[in-house]
């Protein structure tokens, strides 16, 4: 998964100041690492959490959508919404959410 993402280098705040201040549309950074602990590393925590889910499948669209139908016949109960999440060649830089109602 590809994070695009503006990121602005401000004026140093003080004179003793030794790095510029960073900031994105939200945020306000001290330093460098702190932009990086704060946005790239919960990223790519978030990223390794998802894929490890036992709902994550990486394939093809096609393939994800023959599970759903497959798990939609199994289904008993009308509660019950057969779910996958995955990532894709046809939708790469992205994570797809595909169930079935």
């Amino acid at each position: 998964m590809i994070l695009h993402f503006d990121v602005e280098e401000n004026p140093k705040t003080a004179l003793f100041s030794l790095t510029p201040q960073f900031s994105n549309k939200m945020e306000e950074f001290d330093s460098i690492d702190e932009l990086i602990n704060q946005t790239i590393l919960k990223c790519n925590n978030l990223m390794k959490t998802v894929l490890e889910h036992p709902k994550f499948l990486k394939g093809s669209l096609n393939f994800i959508e023959k599970l759903l139908i497959e798990e939609m016949k199994e289904v008993d109960d009308d509660k019950t919404v057969p779910y996958y999440v995955g990532c894709s060649r046809q939708a790469h830089e992205s994570l797809v959410l595909m169930y079935s109602i």
